[in-house]
C-alpha cells in the first residue's frame, strides 16, 4: 500500500477534530453569518463524497491500485461536507431527532474514512463501512429535505380509511389528512422544522419557535393561515414553493377549523348544518358502508408510476378498488396527462380538474373512462358542449351503478359537472 503523505493527513486530522468538536458542542454552537453561507453549500457539495465513496469501495474490490487516492479524496470531501452540514443544521428551520441522526452519521462517515486512511486497516471488506454509513446518512438527508419516508414512499402507498359521516371526527378525519399530505413531512417528531411538530394534537397546539399556529383574535387568524396566504415566492410561504400547494378546498378546511376554535375532539355531526366545515366534510366522507364496485383493483405498480407532484391518485376508502384523481399546477398541465391514465381508467371514478387549462376537446378522452362518476371542471374553459353527448353513452348513466358511485367522493368544491 502507498504510504500516506503527512501534510494532507495533518489537514484531515485537523478538520475531523474540528468536526467532532462542533458536533459535541452542538447545543451551544452559534454559527456566524459568513459560516451560514458555507453551510448552505451543503446540498450542493454532498454529491461529491457519495460518488467518491462508491468509487473507493468498488476500487478496493476490483482495482486496488486506485483505492488509496480515492480514499484520500473521499475523506476530504466527506469532512468538508459534514462541516457544512453542521453549520446548516444550526439554522432555525431544522430540529428534532432526524437532524441529529443525520449529523452524527455524517460525522461517523468522515471519521471512518480518516481511520481507514491513516491506519493499516485496508482490507477490502472494510471499504463497505463508509459505503453503508453514507447510504443511511443520505436516506435521512432525503427525509429532511423532502419529508419523512421520502425514499421508500413509492413502495408504501398511503391508504387512509374514510369513516362514515356520522362517526367522523372533525380533526382526525377532515383536518389531519390535509396536514399529513401538505405539512407533516417537514413538521413531525423526527423533522421539526421551525420547532413545529404536527404529529400529535398536543405538540401541534403548543406551536414552534415562531409562536402558536393559530390565534382567533388575530386579523389573519394566526401563523398558519398567514404563511399559507403569503405570495408563493416569499421565503416564509408555506408549503415551500417546491412542494405541492394546498388546494382551495384544503385552505377552506383549515380556515373553517381555526375559525371554529380549532377543536380536536369534536364530531362532524356536532357542527351545525350550515357550518362550512360540516358542508365540506359531507362531500369527503362516506355515508354508505355498503358501497361496492364491480371492477377489480388496479395494479399498485401502475398507480405508483402514474403519481407525480402534480397528479395525486388516492383510493376512495381502505380496500376500495375505486380511485380519485386530483390535478394540480395549471402551468404544467397538458392534455396528455389525462391520456396517461388509460392503464387505470377502469378504476377511476372521480377526477378533479378545477382551474386546469382543460377544454371541451379533452372530454372525448374522459368519455372513454367507463366508471367515471364525478368530474370537477370548476373554473375551466369547458363550456359543457361535450357533456351531454357523454351522458347518452356513458356507462355511469345506469341507475344502479350511479347509486353506488355517488357517495364519498374526495375532490373539489360542491359546484361540479357530473357524468352521472
Amino acid at each position: 500500500m502507498t504510504k500516506w503523505k503527512p501534510a494532507p493527513v495533518y489537514v484531515l486530522i485537523a478538520l475531523n477534530t474540528m468536526l467532532l468538536f462542533f458536533a459535541l458542542l452542538d447545543p451551544r454552537l452559534v454559527v456566524p453569518v459568513w459560516l451560514q453561507v458555507t453551510g448552505r453549500l451543503h446540498p450542493m457539495i454532498l454529491h461529491f463524497p457519495i460518488v467518491l465513496i462508491v468509487a473507493y469501495a468498488l476500487s478496493a474490490w476490483f482495482m486496488p491500485r486506485f483505492s488509496d487516492p480515492l480514499l484520500l479524496w473521499s475523506a476530504f470531501a466527506a469532512v468538508i461536507t459534514a462541516l457544512a452540514g453542521v453549520f446548516l443544521s444550526k439554522e432555525s428551520t431544522y430540529a428534532g431527532s432526524g437532524i441529529q441522526w443525520h449529523k452524527w452519521l455524517g460525522t461517523l462517515t468522515s471519521l471512518t474514512l480518516l481511520l481507514l486512511y491513516i491506519t493499516t486497516l485496508r482490507q477490502k471488506w472494510l471499504s463497505i463501512l463508509p459505503l453503508v454509513t453514507v447510504i443511511v446518512t443520505g436516506h435521512l438527508g432525503g427525509d429532511l429535505a423532502h419529508g419523512e419516508g421520502y425514499v421508500l414512499a413509492p413502495l408504501k402507498p398511503s391508504i387512509r380509511p374514510i369513516p362514515p359521516f356520522d362517526q367522523a371526527q372533525v380533526y382526525a378525519d377532515v383536518v389531519a389528512p390535509v396536514l399529513a399530505t401538505r405539512c407533516m413531512s417537514c413538521h413531525n417528531s423526527g423533522t421539526t422544522k421551525g420547532g413545529l411538530d404536527m404529529s400529535d394534537p398536543h405538540t401541534f397546539a403548543k406551536g414552534g419557535r415562531n409562536g402558536k399556529p393559530w390565534d382567533t383574535a388575530a386579523e389573519n387568524l394566526g401563523l398558519i393561515l398567514t404563511r399559507i396566504h403569503l405570495p408563493p415566492d416569499d421565503r416564509k410561504h408555506m408549503p415551500p414553493a417546491n412542494k405541492t400547494q394546498l388546494s382551495d378546498q384544503e385552505q377552506k378546511i383549515l380556515y373553517a377549523w381555526i375559525k371554529d376554535g380549532s377543536p380536536f375532539d369534536t364530531k362532524v355531526t356536532d357542527l351545525t348544518p350550515t357550518d362550512t366545515l360540516r358542508i365540506i366534510a359531507s362531500s369527503l366522507l362516506r355515508t354508505d358502508d355498503n358501497e361496492t364496485f364491480d371492477f377489480s383493483a388496479a395494479d399498485e405498480k401502475k398507480i405508483a408510476k402514474l403519481r407525480t407532484n402534480y397528479r395525486a391518485i388516492t383510493p376512495l376508502a381502505m380496500g376500495s378498488p375505486a380511485l380519485a384523481i386530483d390535478f394540480y399546477g395549471a402551468s404544467v398541465f397538458k392534455s396528455d396527462q389525462i391520456k396517461e391514465l388509460t392503464p387505470i381508467k377502469d378504476q377511476i371514478v372521480s377526477i378533479y380538474l378545477g382551474k386546469m387549462p382543460v377544454k371541451d376537446a379533452d372530454l372525448s378522452e374522459l368519455a372513454t373512462f367507463p366508471n367515471l362518476r364525478r368530474l370537477n371542471l370548476d373554473f375551466t374553459q369547458v363550456t359543457g358542449a361535450g357533456l351531454s353527448r357523454s351522458d347518452q353513452t356513458h356507462p355511469s348513466s345506469d341507475p344502479e351503478r350511479r347509486r353506488h358511485g355517488d357517495e364519498g367522493r374526495r375532490p373539489g368544491p360542491t359546484n361540479r359537472h357530473h357524468f352521472s
